[in-house]
């Protein structure tokens, strides 16, 4: 019997961890005009859709914000006003609740660009999502490119056939 109740609790405990706020949200997508395999780079003219899920019943707000990065990832000293073209800090007003599942959640989502801001140039950036609160729930990083430029590449064998197997004449 106490091996049962035993085992009852600690599945309890296992099966239903305590919500903190990094832990609410699951099911985080970034994606490329419908193209799943694009989940970091993108091209600078993409449009960028981000969904997430929140679980529970309760529904609140949550926003969103771009920071502009260096290469080592962190946020660079450029204004905002430089690559962003609008304003970011918006409130996320696409979701929807979940229905006949076992577990309650509410999807969010949103895409870049959008009708309150464009990017204005590449670079590397951080996607926050944040409750009214300000507590970060979801940070993703992305690195936006121009549109690389294409060369003609001609590959041809070596003329010393002696040498091909092992040279790179």
């Amino acid at each position: 019997m106490i091996k049962k109740i035993a085992s009852l609790i600690l599945f309890f405990f296992i099966s239903n961890p305590a919500f903190t706020q990094s832990n609410i949200a699951k099911s985080v997508k970034v994606k490329s005009n419908g193209n799943l395999n694009s989940n970091i780079i993108f091209q600078k003219n993409d449009i960028i859709s981000m969904s997430f899920d929140i679980l529970g019943k309760k529904k609140s707000d949550y926003y969103y914000q771009i920071i502009h990065c260096d290469y080592q990832w962190n946020p660079s000293k450029i204004s905002k006003f430089e690559y962003i073209d609008g304003f970011d800090d918006i409130r996320i007003t696409n979701y929807f609740f979940s229905k006949n599942t076992f577990q309650y959640f509410t999807n969010f989502s949103f895409q870049i660009p959008n009708e309150n801001f464009k990017i204005k140039i590449d670079g590397n950036y951080v996607i926050k999502i944040y409750d009214e609160n300000y507590n970060e729930i979801i940070e993703r990083k992305i690195i936006i490119l121009n549109n690389p430029s294409t060369g003609l590449v001609n590959i041809t064998r070596s003329k010393e056939i002696f040498d091909s197997s092992y040279s790179q004449n």
